[in-house]
């Protein structure tokens, strides 16, 4: 924790993964010397789970939890919480998921897989799944692979080159900036939060995008001047062709003025012999 230190008892079941943001601010202390600040935790998307105001410290501290109505809780020992500041919590774990289908004669056919998930910023995609089966499916293993909305390009010449674009929605629902104002300081401080964790998400996604269409150019090249080699082979495979055409014509022309020639000493020969019978 930035300036200060804290322990987080966090439930991933409830939050889901990604980086979470824990701010504490507003600190202050009484004339009895009582500590107290405002503890706002925030999403990987930056959109805010809860606050409180609650005493902190060693001695008026407590286990305190913040959560939605929606199930999202987070339980901080506010003991530990010394002064103002930002902690970042990265939460990793696993996803199973089973499904089940009911055959025409009711039994059920169980599809069970899992998945290691380490995910930064909240990009867990999950949802949106899928899968047909056949009437009276039988009960087996099956491993295979999924890309959740995703946009596939096969760029190379084997198996598995390809490259994959997923656009996240940006909009300002989704980056938590809708309802953002500056009316007072604490809202101004909360704004630029806010603001800042949209502009990361978003040049995060550019970079992304940048990355990729620099893949794509890179393989334009590559298949320009793959073009341009296979023009150029061709080029001279018919000049190679063309030469061994004439090759082919200067053998039989020459083969041809031999025979002639061959001939035409032929026909002298009897001629001579006659020309000596007349003398």
């Amino acid at each position: 924790m930035a300036n200060g230190a804290s322990n987080f008892n966090i439930k991933t079941s409830d939050l889901g993964l990604g980086e979470f943001a824990i701010v504490v601010s507003d600190y202050q202390k009484d004339s009895n010397q009582v500590e107290s600040a405002t503890i706002e935790i925030f999403d990987p998307n930056g959109f805010s789970i809860g606050k409180l105001a609650a005493q902190i410290g060693e001695n008026h501290g407590s286990l305190q939890t913040i959560g939605t109505d929606s199930g999202k809780r987070v339980q901080i020992n506010t003991k530990l919480i010394t002064q103002a500041g930002t902690a970042k919590v990265q939460i990793e774990g696993k996803m199973k998921v089973a499904v089940s289908k009911v055959n025409d004669d009711n039994t059920a056919t169980a599809i069970t897989f899992s998945k290691e998930l380490t995910t930064r910023n909240g990009k867990m995609a999950h949802g949106g799944l899928e899968m047909v089966f056949g009437a009276n499916a039988k009960e087996g293993t099956s491993n295979f692979d999924l890309t959740n909305k995703a946009l596939s390009f096969q760029i190379g010449a084997n198996t598995n080159q390809n490259v994959n674009i997923d656009v996240p929605e940006l909009s300002t629902v989704k980056l938590g900036i809708d309802e953002i104002n500056v009316l007072s300081h604490k809202e101004a401080n909360d704004a630029i939060f806010k603001l800042e964790q949209a502009i990361n998400q978003i040049s995060a996604t550019r970079s992304k995008l940048g990355a990729t269409q620099n893949r794509l150019e890179h393989t334009i090249s590559n298949l320009l001047t793959t073009n341009e080699n296979l023009t150029a082979s061709e080029s001279r495979i018919r000049d190679a062709d063309m030469a061994s055409e004439m090759t082919e014509f200067t053998k039989n022309n020459i083969l041809n003025q031999s025979a002639q020639a061959m001939l035409a000493q032929a026909n002298q020969l009897p001629q001579g012999i006659l020309q000596l019978l007349q003398r």
